[in-house]
């Protein structure tokens, strides 16, 4: 009879253990599928802990009918294990319920990955969407720019009809005006069409001339381009000449030019035969040229000149092709600029510019 009492008693405390087990895996996993079967297992638990009760209420009764109904506790204990048969069915139950408990949380874990890989999806999306609005609000203030254009434009062009209906009314009223005039001054359109046409062959005869001083000005401006490039030169040469000028001896006096004439006769550099030296051509009487006023000569050069004996426009302009070997000679790093930059022919232009007449050898 203890016995019996114990093991339902057993029985009831594991239907307690299970139901409880049961219902923190349901609350763990708060599965659906595994919900429903949970609740369907509870159920039967719950059935099978009413029948337990049931049970329990007529052990109750029969141990206070122990002493007669001895029989009943052969049943009884037919009944347990029943129960235990029962039990053991609820434990198989329960280990597939367990089955299904472990698929729900594989499930659950798949459910997991899946709810992640969503996640990230969503994150791309909202960055997607971000950059849309962003594009949007760019393709918007686009759009208000445009407008503003549009509007813009449509304004102007409301000024412009205005202002082509007023020039259209002031056409037509010059053209009245000139037909008025048409008819009214035949014979003055007359005339002036003859003073046209003569004054069409005296702009003929200007454009002419106008193309013959246009072609002079072309030459007077390569002419000037090459004095700037001369000038560009000269300007890089500069330094050049300081050192080569700290070699000479400046000659401000025409005594001077003189004395070194002599010492270049005595060191050896003569003139050509029959062609007066720079110095020689320079008379003491005679006044000193500007020789800056040939082109491609500065004040450095000019007074290198000066200090090779060379002071007039005619002694430059006398040279002859030995006299200007001699003297480029003594320019050293800017050898042949004589010739090139045409030092003769410039003092021969700028000889007659003063004097009136050509250089003669007098």
């Amino acid at each position: 009879m203890i016995i019996v009492v114990l093991e339902i008693l057993v029985c009831l405390v594991l239907a307690g253990i299970i139901g409880g087990i049961v219902g923190w895996f349901l609350h763990r996993l708060r599965v659906e599928p595994a919900n429903q079967a949970m609740d369907r297992l509870v159920a039967s638990l719950q059935e099978a802990e009413a029948r337990l009760l049931d049970v329990k209420a007529e052990s109750r009764v029969h141990a206070a009918r122990a002493e007669v109904l001895e029989t009943d506790v052969r049943a009884r204990a037919i009944a347990a294990q029943t129960l235990e048969n029962e039990l053991s069915s609820l434990n198989a139950r329960l280990s597939m319920a367990d089955k299904t408990l472990a698929a729900a949380a594989r499930e659950r874990d798949e459910a997991a990955r899946e709810l992640e890989e969503v996640r990230e999806q969503f994150v791309g999306a909202c960055a997607q969407a971000e950059e849309a609005r962003l594009k949007l609000s760019e393709q918007e203030r686009a759009a208000t720019q445009i407008y503003q254009t549009v509007e813009e434009l449509k304004q102007s062009q409301t000024v412009s009809v205005t202002a082509l209906a007023e020039r259209s009314r002031e056409i037509d009223r010059l053209l009245a005006r000139i037909t008025e005039l048409e008819s009214n001054h035949q014979s003055v359109l007359t005339e002036k069409s003859a003073e046209l046409l003569a004054a069409q062959e005296h702009a003929a005869a200007l454009e002419a001339k106008l193309g013959e001083v246009r072609t002079e000005a072309e030459k007077l401006r390569k002419e000037a381009e090459g004095c700037r490039r001369v000038l560009r030169d000269r300007e890089a040469e500069l330094e050049e000449l300081w050192a080569t000028l700290r070699e000479v001896e400046p000659h401000p006096h025409r005594q001077a030019a003189g004395s070194n004439a002599q010492a270049q006769t005595d060191s050896g550099v003569k003139t050509s035969a029959g062609t007066p030296s720079p110095a020689e051509n320079s008379s003491n009487d005679e006044e000193w040229d500007d020789l800056k006023r040939i082109a491609g000569i500065g004040p450095k050069l000019e007074q290198l000149l000066h200090g090779l004996g060379v002071h007039t426009f005619r002694q430059v302009a006398l040279w002859s092709d030995e006299e200007i070997d001699r003297m480029d000679s003594h320019l050293k790093r800017f050898r042949g600029r004589i010739r090139r930059e045409q030092w003769v022919e410039r003092a021969r232009e700028e000889f007659y510019r003063k004097y009136g007449k050509q250089p003669d050898q007098s």
